[in-house]
């Protein structure tokens, strides 16, 4: 019983320091929010919290925090999009705006368009939803 109580404080420690390191992406402070996420995110490996460290790999892919156990989301030479748009290209086609790509990805709003211009132009797509399912076609809507 002292061991599961000791894994759930753990847990319980490591989602703090998780949302602290999503607090200082979102104000700029990427060095302190990439020191808090490897640190929380090395020791989440070793107790097994995989749900954390699941989310964990998530804020470093959007706020683009280097996290050294963490693959980079390749580029899809095929279509000459970059390993960014191939990140906004998942959110368009989930459905979301480009306001909520922004929020996601920690970039302007003006960012997210102009990624989704291209995109849609890479892609050929006359709009959002034409990309997005051009995505889901091409196996593209998932990192």
């Amino acid at each position: 019983m002292a061991r599961i109580q000791q894994l759930i404080h753990a847990e319980q420690e490591l989602y703090a320091r998780f949302r602290l390191a999503e607090a200082l992406a979102g104000t700029g402070e990427i060095p302190q929010a990439t020191a808090e996420l490897v640190a929380a995110h090395h020791r989440a490996r070793s107790i097994g919290a995989t749900a954390l460290v699941a989310e964990m790999e998530a804020l470093a892919r959007r706020a683009r925090l280097k996290l050294p156990a963490l693959p980079r989301v390749e580029a899809d030479t095929d279509r000459g999009l970059t390993s960014r748009e191939r990140e906004v290209l998942v959110l368009v086609s989930q459905g979301l705006t480009n306001r909520e790509v922004a929020g996601r990805l920690f970039i302007s709003e003006k960012t997210a368009s102009v990624h989704v211009s291209n995109i849609m132009a890479k892609l050929g797509a006359a709009n959002r939803a034409e990309a997005g399912a051009k995505a889901r076609a091409l196996g593209l809507d998932r990192l």
